[in-house]
């Protein structure tokens, strides 16, 4: 019994270690240190927005890979056939490489590489203006042309299959809400642009093409 008692009131051999001092310390300052108030800032986004924004980042990335299986049956990318769009608008005359640039809200040099590797490939040429001969326009080969059409097709049946369970009214709501989005959006990205702008943002592609 007399031994228990020493071996009881025995002092702790690492009771003033450096690591046990470490540690009652950090319990010390843990318990000075106010917990922070939960704010606007740090409050959990309503389960609905959330719930949105999941739904349409999955959305818009089915709708590109339907989009990617018709580019890939036809050996063409997204950013070829919107240069090739482009310049069917201009068809049968043609546009200069700078005009072709701005119409798809592009620098001309991102648009002077894609043209190179396109011409190569037949898919545009390039001729003499007849307005000015200084200037060359940018036209369509015969086989872009019938691509192109094949592509719009495919695309078209496309969108009027994943579209089809809305309503005309149910389209016209959605692109008036994603609107909104995207206004929103754009008056974040840029909170000094003008009124007119804003309403007019996002008809040009900011989505570079090379």
């Amino acid at each position: 019994m007399e031994q228990n008692r020493h071996a009881e009131a025995a002092p702790d051999p690492f009771a003033d270690s450096p690591e046990s001092l470490l540690s009652n310390t950090f319990a010390e300052d843990r318990q000075s240190i106010p917990f922070p108030q939960e704010s606007a800032a740090t409050k959990p986004v309503d389960s609905v927005e959330q719930e949105t924004t999941l739904l349409l980042r999955t959305v818009l990335g089915q709708i590109d890979e339907e989009l990617q299986l018709v580019y890939d049956q036809s050996d063409l990318n997204e950013a070829r056939i919107e240069i090739l769009k482009a310049l069917s608008l201009a068809h049968p005359q043609g546009c200069t490489q700078v005009e072709l640039a701005q119409s798809l809200g592009q620098s001309e040099a991102n648009i002077s590489a894609m043209v190179a590797r396109m011409r190569r490939d037949g898919w545009v040429y390039r001729i003499r203006s007849q307005a000015d001969r200084r200037k060359s326009n940018l036209l369509l080969t015969t086989k872009s042309l019938q691509i192109l059409g094949q592509v719009q097709g495919q695309i078209n049946q496309l969108l009027t299959r994943l579209f089809a369970s809305l309503h005309q009214n149910e389209s016209q709501q959605l692109l008036s809400l994603l609107g909104k989005l995207h206004l929103r959006l754009t008056s974040s990205a840029h909170p000094a642009a003008p009124v007119e702008y804003l309403k007019t943002a996002g008809k040009q592609s900011e989505r570079p093409v090379a």
